[in-house]
């Protein structure tokens, strides 16, 4: 009887650990559907061209000779995301492509200078 008890309890901590994880995973679709019901083709443009201009202007800033097209897009954006999650720590918001601009391009900067400083400083060498 007691090894039947045991085994009935532990078939229901199974049951609730797999009623979390379906919850948990609920949550995740949810928030991934609710990201994806706004993405259209003109926003992801729009990121794109931002994450263009904020990471090309960054690496000018910087003092870099640039990323190429792919790189700097891809600096920009990383950098939009780094930048938009400052300022929301600092209670800060940006309306606009301006200020989108502002945000990424900030984020950007940080986000080259991690890069130079985890690498030693050292970039590409061109011939």
């Amino acid at each position: 009887m007691i090894g039947l008890y045991v085994k009935q309890d532990s078939s229901e901590a199974l049951q609730r650990k797999s009623s979390l994880i379906v919850k948990k995973e609920e949550t995740s679709m949810t928030v991934a559907s609710m990201i994806l019901a706004d993405l259209s083709l003109s926003t992801v443009v729009w990121w794109l061209v931002l994450g263009l201009i904020a990471g090309f202007l960054a690496s000018v800033v910087m003092r870099g000779g640039g990323y190429g097209v792919v790189g700097d897009i891809v600096v920009g954006i990383v950098g939009a995301f780094i930048g938009g999650w400052l300022a929301s720590l600092l209670g800060l918001g940006a309306n606009g492509f301006i200020g989108s601009l502002i945000i990424a391009f900030i984020g950007a900067c940080i986000l080259i200078a991690i890069l130079r400083a985890v690498s030693g400083g050292f970039g590409r060498r061109r011939t």
